[in-house]
């Protein structure tokens, strides 16, 4: 396995790789190595032992970010109509205004 490094996009072996990491450093700890983390899709830093690292494979990583890019968009059709229904208003600022498109 290769070594880990910064950089990386890495899971936590121990919390079964559920969050994504990209290393942001690699520090020297009571000569343990430990990682300094950062979320990749969410706001989160965390700190972990190298040894309960896995770098994740590039199809895993683009499979997530699809996965992810599908529930963004399914929350947002969701959202869209209700905001429609309690009278928002959506368009580009050429055209008429959102009251003269509601009449």
């Amino acid at each position: 396995m290769r070594k880990i490094k910064k950089g990386d996009i890495v899971g936590r072996i121990s919390y079964g790789k559920d969050i994504f990491f990209i290393v942001e450093d690699i520090i020297n700890l009571n000569k343990k190595e430990i990682a300094i983390l950062k979320g990749l899709t969410i706001r989160i830093k965390a700190d972990s032992p190298v040894e309960d690292l896995e770098i994740l494979s590039k199809e895993l990583i683009q499979n997530y970010e699809e996965n992810l890019e599908k529930r963004f968009q399914e929350r947002i059709q969701r959202v869209l109509p209700a905001q429609n229904k309690a009278g928002a208003c959506y368009g580009a600022a050429d055209e008429l205004p959102c009251r003269a498109r509601q009449g």
